[in-house]
């Protein structure tokens, strides 16, 4: 009879220290921003296509701002521009960057998507 005690003591503690660790593993990824917002005008690029996920883009501003991807190149593609109030969802993948500018073209905000899901992009001026 004690060793099974013994046996079941040590799957007890087995299965606790099983879901310490896994909690502390995730939780690291549950904590990390979904999306890291960068300086406007750092040189970034889009790295992958393998993790989608929507951002939705909401204009809070009283101007007119559109939004470009930065590809694989680092290059600006125009994607949508908003009037002010307009939303609209945009799929992406993460480490995808993207920029939003003003009517004059000064940057808005420059950003990075890190997780799957959908995530909202509140645009405002600085």
């Amino acid at each position: 009879m004690t060793d099974v005690r013994i046996a079941l003591l040590a799957i007890g503690i087995f299965l606790l220290l099983a879901t310490v660790l896994v909690q502390a593993a995730t939780s690291g990824v549950q904590n990390r921003p979904p999306v890291t917002y960068t300086e406007c005008g750092a040189r970034q690029r889009s790295l992958v296509s393998d993790t989608s996920l929507n951002l939705v883009f909401s204009n809070h501003t009283k101007g007119t701002v559109t939004i470009y991807w930065l590809d694989f190149k680092g290059e600006r593609v125009w994607y949508n521009t908003l009037a002010p109030g307009d939303s609209y969802t945009q799929q992406t993948y993460v480490t995808h960057p993207w920029v939003i500018v003003d009517s004059q073209g000064r940057c808005l905000d420059q950003l990075v998507p890190n997780a799957a899901g959908t995530f909202d992009v509140p645009i405002r001026r600085r």
